[in-house]
């Protein structure tokens, strides 16, 4: 995001994607996706609906960075502060947890335990910021790399990744021993290098709206599909889960979709897009602290204290139990990264 302001539009497109993701956590935390060879419990229908929606968050995070991010991004300095951001919400999660008794030290797990979350990125106390940091430490070499390929050869190249990492796992029924879902920096590595050649050669979907549309009711009905197949059957009981991975192909297209819908929004300057611009550094943050490893399993346990249980049979109070608890979780981490930010200002 070049000039002397980053555009609103990708900026905003930050924030609705870490709602996504807090999204996706709470569906996990609250039992609420199907499982396979498992009739629906309760809820479970509309909870695969709403992860259909929110499951396109991790990708459009990295084609964000990899469209925008160059040769020149890289500093060693900004991996300090990268890295530096990771411990400050490591320890001082740690810290508050031990200190109110809410974590038992009997679950930092000793020595072992002790040692892997000093190291967070190889011990991947947050896997996300492990395959991140990775790419991160690459980019140089792969902008220059896709910078001196024909579209010819980039689009070559990207096809020959794409045929493997996406196509293949997508329509064959059987789980590859080389496939993990996209939890891994070999991925980041395949969108960071199709985001810059949408940058390159400056590509552009038909219909992106459609296209998002389409993606998110064909994960919803393969998820489903799958699993009522699986119950009569008794076979693809597996297959039902592919759909959510981030390397199939609804949810790259549908990532590379809504980064188009987002990276041409214009709204006229104003309150509105400067508090976007304010609020939108923050959402690493929030992510580091509501996926702190001893909060991550605790925070919606927190809410429904505070809100009520998840109303599973409910369809209309789940969509609102989800929407408030999404928004809380949000709210908290924000105001923590703003103080976070405002420290680190002055310390500077």
């Amino acid at each position: 995001m070049t000039g002397e302001k980053r555009e609103v539009g990708p900026e905003l497109m930050r924030i609705i994607l870490m709602l996504q993701i807090i999204g996706v956590h709470y569906l996990s935390h609250a039992g609420l996706l199907p499982q396979a060879g498992v009739p629906l419990a309760e809820g479970q229908f509309v909870g695969a609906i709403l992860e259909s929606v929110c499951i396109v968050c991790l990708n459009g995070w990295v084609l964000l960075s990899g469209y925008y991010m160059t040769e020149r991004s890289f500093r060693f300095r900004r991996l300090l502060l990268f890295l530096a951001e990771v411990y400050f919400y490591l320890l001082l999660g740690y810290g508050c947890m031990l200190l109110t008794g809410i974590m038992p030290r009997e679950e930092l797990g000793g020595v072992y335990g002790v040692v892997q979350r000093l190291l967070p990125i190889s011990g991947s106390a947050y896997w996300f910021m492990s395959a991140y940091i990775i790419v991160y430490i690459l980019s140089p070499v792969l902008c220059m790399g896709m910078d001196r390929l024909t579209r010819g050869q980039a689009r070559t190249m990207l096809l020959c990744l794409l045929f493997f990492s996406v196509l293949l796992k997508s329509v064959v029924p059987v789980r590859f021993p080389t496939d993990h879902d996209g939890y891994e920096a070999g991925w980041f590595i395949v969108l960071f290098l199709l985001a810059r050649y949408l940058r390159k050669f400056e590509i552009r979907l038909p219909q992106p709206g459609l296209l998002l549309a389409g993606c998110f009711a064909g994960i919803a009905a393969g998820t489903l599909g799958f699993h009522a197949l699986g119950l009569r059957t008794g076979h693809f009981l597996d297959f039902m889960n592919v759909f959510y991975a981030y390397n199939h192909v609804f949810n790259v297209a549908a990532s590379m979709a809504m980064f188009q819908l987002f990276r041409g929004l214009k709204l006229p300057e104003g309150r509105l897009p400067e508090l976007i611009r304010r609020v939108a550094p923050s959402m690493l943050g929030v992510y580091l602290l509501h996926e702190h490893p001893a909060i991550r399993d605790r925070w919606l346990g927190w809410i429904e204290g505070l809100i009520g249980r998840v109303p599973a049979g409910q369809p209309a109070l789940l969509l609102l139990h989800f929407t408030v608890s999404i928004l809380m979780v949000f709210v908290v981490g924000l105001a923590v990264d703003q103080l976070r930010g405002l420290a680190e200002r002055r310390v500077a």
